[in-house]
């Protein structure tokens, strides 16, 4: 397991011995110091120090029962089980237990803590088998007896997670990507919302630490970012943006609006040829030999209506746009090799892409006003 920050600076890295698999772990703050707690199948906690990675501090012991969840809580570490109980043990005095919380009859599948708080989901018996719960429990641990809220929601939690700075507010999320905001402290109706996974499980869901969105991942490698705004922030700067420092656009591109006139742009002498006054039929010197398409290409092509297209073999959801188009770019970019052609006319020779004539011309323009015409 790696153990990194926000910026992507490695604290620790540690490959796990034959027999150990690690569950889960979390990160306990002490003053002048800071350690990370790592729980495992086998049911032991192992404490690491930061400031030395390969030191192992000490070794504690739940019993005959998985880590399935660590969470801190008020100085406290809670450790959710297999066997559905939240093991309340003290970082600083050895991970001794405190108290024991028995919330479910089988495991715990989601655990988060705000203050006091611990909100738990987990597994039920029914008929022999297990089933998720459809009850999310609210623990405080100042009163460990019984839970002070309970949430009912009916698909079955995957995943939970307290709002980082409104109390009371959590989010809970099923293996199917539906999804609820309840606030535990009034009975105000949830909202509900759902996270499409297109056929894969959801399996993990947070909130971002400055509460602007929220992110999800599946089991498909794919995680789905949301945000609380209705447009997405590109870019937010810490302090005041010197105009001077600032990027402008590219001085090839002409901006202009909807209602302008193409006589305000700036174009060459009119002895500059047209592309309209090239003849397209004659033969012309190019660099480039025609196209050849592959025929494993064909193999794998599709119809719709009168489109012949291959779909991309190496397209992945978890893989972006630019690495899939990359790796097709030899066979979808083929040309034969040595290829002239005799030329009556004359060469061109420019550095742009477009005749003298031309300019590039960016308008922004609304989807009520698009009309059919090439600029």
């Amino acid at each position: 397991f790696k153990l990194h920050t926000a910026g992507g600076m490695t604290l620790l890295s540690y490959k796990t011995k034959e027999g150990e698999d690690n569950m889960c772990c979390a990160v306990a703050q002490h003053v002048g110091s800071s350690t990370v707690i790592v729980g495992r199948e086998n049911g032991t906690l192992s404490v690491y120090d930061l400031q030395r990675t390969s030191r192992l501090l000490l070794e504690a012991s739940v019993g005959y029962q998985s880590v399935l969840k660590l969470k801190l809580v008020n100085n406290l570490l809670a450790c959710g089980t297999s066997l559905g109980s939240i093991s309340l043990r003290d970082p600083r005095s050895g991970l001794t237990a405190q108290a024991v919380i028995q919330s479910h009859a089988g495991p715990i599948v989601g655990m988060d803590t705000q203050g006091e708080l611990i909100a738990c989901a987990g597994m039920n018996m029914f008929r022999g088998q297990l089933v998720p719960d459809t009850l999310v429990k609210v623990f405080d641990v100042r009163k460990t007896h019984q839970p002070v809220a309970n949430v009912p929601f009916g698909p079955g939690v995957a995943a939970l997670s307290f709002h980082p700075h409104s109390t009371g507010l959590l989010l809970l999320s099923s293996d199917a990507g539906v999804s609820m905001f309840v606030d535990i402290t009034n009975s105000d109706e949830p909202a509900w919302f759902h996270v499409n996974c297109e056929g894969d499980t959801l399996t993990a869901a947070d909130f971002l630490p400055s509460s602007e969105g929220m992110v999800f991942a599946d089991s498909g490698g794919v995680a789905h970012l949301w945000g609380v705004h209705s447009g997405p922030k590109v870019r937010q700067f810490g302090g005041p943006l010197d105009p001077a420092t600032a990027p402008s656009k590219l001085s090839s591109f002409h901006s202009i609006s909807e209602t302008d006139s193409f006589t305000s742009l700036e174009f060459p002498p009119l002895s500059a040829v047209f592309l309209s006054a090239y003849n397209g039929e004659e033969e012309a010197l190019h660099e480039w030999g025609p196209r050849v398409v592959d025929e494993t290409l064909y193999k794998n092509s599709r119809k719709a209506d009168f489109v012949h297209y291959s779909p991309n073999p190496h397209f992945r959801r978890n893989i972006s746009f630019r690495a899939v188009s990359k790796a097709t770019a030899n066979l979808r970019n083929k040309r034969e090799v040595g290829h002239k052609v005799v030329s009556e006319g004359k060469k061109l020779r420019r550095k742009s892409r477009l005749p003298p004539m031309y300019r590039n011309i960016e308008i922004p323009q609304s989807f009520k006003r698009i009309r059919n015409e090439e600029f």
